[in-house]
């Protein structure tokens, strides 16, 4: 700065010392993102790492639905003439994976489940299999196959829910498939995060398909089998 106290005209001898006296001043605006930059849509229907089951006492009522479309009709016996058709079902259980700590609730949380097949059948048109006006309507007494009240201790990283025997036996003779919906209820606001099939650790269903116990639970991994048209849609 001692160096350059006089006012040289030229300044090109040593410009580290001397710079000339007329700087160029360039101006620069950064204008702020002034559009909406929401993503819709994302992720799309069906690839949902997590499956929301929350009631928080406002607007706020999320019931997921898994589906089994899949079920099981033999089981290995050990006989010598082959695998043995299922009869029986015993000590039927749905497993939830949870993520803990994505989840909220302070009090006892109830989660009923719920028979929501529309038996719609097989289509080319997704919308006509995945009507949310038809699932909400069989949420319903009659249509209670499975309930458990957990205290904030019992809910860890997964939970297991009874399930009606008989319309698991009853699906498997008919060839039926299993669509279980989920409702929480507390006394205060709930929400659980179930880890989905993307999520890697999905929901199953496990039964002894036997009355004697020397045999395993069978385990049943969600499937969706329909619209059959649409293959990638239907594993979603």
């Amino acid at each position: 700065i001692a160096a350059c106290t006089e006012d040289y005209d030229g300044g090109a001898a040593c410009p580290a010392l001397c710079p000339e006296q007329n700087v160029v001043v360039i101006d620069t605006t950064f204008d702020p993102v002034d559009i909406d930059t929401t993503v819709p849509g994302f992720p799309t229907h069906g690839t949902e790492t997590e499956l929301l089951l929350a009631r928080r006492g406002d607007t706020v009522d999320v019931r997921p639905v898994i589906r089994f479309d899949s079920l099981p009709i033999y089981y290995n016996s050990g006989s010598s003439t082959g695998d043995t058709i299922i009869k029986v079902v015993d000590s039927a259980y749905v497993k939830l994976r949870i993520n803990k700590a994505g989840s909220l609730y302070k009090q006892p949380v109830t989660i009923d489940v719920f028979d929501v097949d529309t038996a719609t059948g097989d289509s080319a048109f997704a919308a006509q299999d995945t009507s949310t006006a038809l699932e909400k309507l069989l949420f319903r007494p009659d249509r209670l196959v499975g309930s458990i009240t957990l205290d904030t201790a019992q809910i860890t990283d997964s939970v297991r829910i009874p399930i009606d025997s008989l319309t698991l036996i009853t699906k498997i003779t008919n060839q039926g498939r299993l669509r279980l919906g989920f409702r929480a209820t507390s006394a205060g606001p709930v929400q659980l995060r179930i880890v989905a099939y993307e999520g890697g650790d999905p929901a199953v269903v496990r039964f002894l398909p036997s009355a004697d116990t020397v045999f395993n639970h069978l385990t049943v991994f969600p499937r969706s089998k329909v619209p059959r048209s649409q293959v990638t849609l239907a594993s979603d």
